[in-house]
C-alpha cells in the first residue's frame, strides 16, 4: 500500500484534531487526569494465599476500568484486556 499524499495527511489530521475539539477538548473534564485511581486486583496475601489461587484465574487479566473509560471516551472497541476479571470488592 503506497503512503498517503502529504495533501491526504494533512486532511486527515484536519479531521481527527476537530474530532478531539469537538469530543474531547471541549468537555468540562476535557483532557484533565481524573482522580479516580481503582485497584483492579486483588492485593498478594500470604494467610489467603491457597483461597486468592482458587478464587482467581491468575494466568487471566483483570479488567482495568480506566481503560474501559478511555475507550469509551474515544469511541473505539477496548481491544485490552476486554475479557479480563472482574474484582467485585477488593479488600485491603
Amino acid at each position: 500500500t503506497p503512503f498517503p499524499s502529504h495533501e491526504q495527511i494533512i486532511e486527515k489530521i484536519e479531521l481527527n484534531l476537530q474530532w478531539v475539539r469537538e469530543n474531547i477538548s471541549q468537555k468540562d473534564s476535557g483532557l484533565l487526569i481524573p482522580n479516580n485511581f481503582q485497584q483492579t486486583a486483588p492485593n498478594h496475601d500470604e494467610l489467603r494465599s491457597h483461597t486468592f489461587h482458587h478464587t482467581y484465574d491468575l494466568s487471566q487479566p483483570f479488567l482495568n476500568p480506566q481503560t474501559v473509560a478511555f475507550t469509551n471516551m474515544l469511541n473505539i472497541e477496548n481491544k485490552i484486556n476486554s475479557n479480563g476479571q472482574v474484582v467485585e470488592k477488593v479488600s485491603p
